[in-house]
């Protein structure tokens, strides 16, 4: 059965899905033909149906109803891992009264926490999530909301945070941020569905033991190359959520598609 999937370039997907696609695991009947995409851009390719597995943030997911069912695997959900909300003079921004904030999608998780942070906040510019930092930096936005590597080479670029969104998420919900899912089309049975599953967590449990293997696959896609950064990257978005979303990451989810509703009534 040959099958097409469409991920992020950034660490934690192609360190879960690239013994996937380097040949390492059985995938049994299952064949990938692998696209790469920005969430902003996988988000809009979710409408389209065109692929049978596709990373999408959560709040798409919850919010846009594509025609996927989440996996209970493979997706980034955690404690202390979501957008940072940054400017490059925090004083300059605290006295603007109108702000022009950059964003990395209007149907992403950063957008849906921002507006949970401050939903007052009215002037966005949608911005390639990895060009966000310097639209900051060249005064094209004021502040902007960063996502990914960006939260581990901010501040070497001379920006100041104004909030960590995830961290202002549990503040207020106790409970871990869920980023992104994978979903698998709903043409496809339940049977599908976990065979998948178990085949994604084949991968990651292959990706845990050879890591060092995987490293040069893993830079060539990486928007930031240092391979500290890109381990600390794969520390932070994959953990035990990525493996199963459990109880805990199931109520998360809950509260998140609660949220989403008291903001559409506002």
């Amino acid at each position: 059965m040959d099958l097409k999937i469409a991920i992020s370039p950034c660490p934690n997907d192609t360190f879960i899905f690239g013994p996937i696609i380097l040949g390492k695991i059985d995938t049994g009947i299952y064949k990938f033909d692998f696209t790469y995409a920005d969430i902003d851009e996988l988000n809009k390719m979710s409408f389209t149906g065109g692929f049978d597995l596709i990373k999408m943030s959560y709040y798409h997911y919850l919010s846009a109803d594509p025609d996927y069912n989440a996996l209970p695997c493979g997706g980034a959900m955690g404690y202390n891992c979501g957008p940072l909300f940054v400017t490059s003079d925090l004083q300059e921004y605290l006295q603007n009264d109108e702000p022009l904030v950059g964003i990395p999608g209007i149907n992403t998780t950063a957008h849906f926490l921002l507006n949970f942070y401050k939903p007052d906040i009215q002037d966005k510019k949608v911005i390639r999530f990895d060009h966000i930092e310097d639209s900051i930096q060249e005064k094209i936005v004021d502040a902007g909301v960063i996502i990914h590597e960006g939260r581990f080479t901010y501040q070497q670029k001379g920006l100041q945070l104004i909030q960590d969104l995830g961290e202002y998420w549990h503040q207020k919900t106790k409970m871990p941020i869920p980023l992104g899912c994978i979903g698998m089309h709903i043409r496809y049975s339940w049977h599908d569905q976990e065979q998948l599953t178990n085949i994604i967590r084949k991968s990651i449990q292959y990706a845990e033991a050879h890591t060092d293997e995987l490293m040069p696959f893993i830079k060539m896609h990486a928007q930031e190359m240092q391979e500290n950064v890109i381990r600390e990257h794969i520390k932070l978005y994959v953990n035990h959520f990525t493996y199963h979303i459990e109880r805990e990451g199931r109520l998360a989810i809950e509260k998140m598609g609660m949220e989403i509703s008291r903001q559409a009534l506002v």
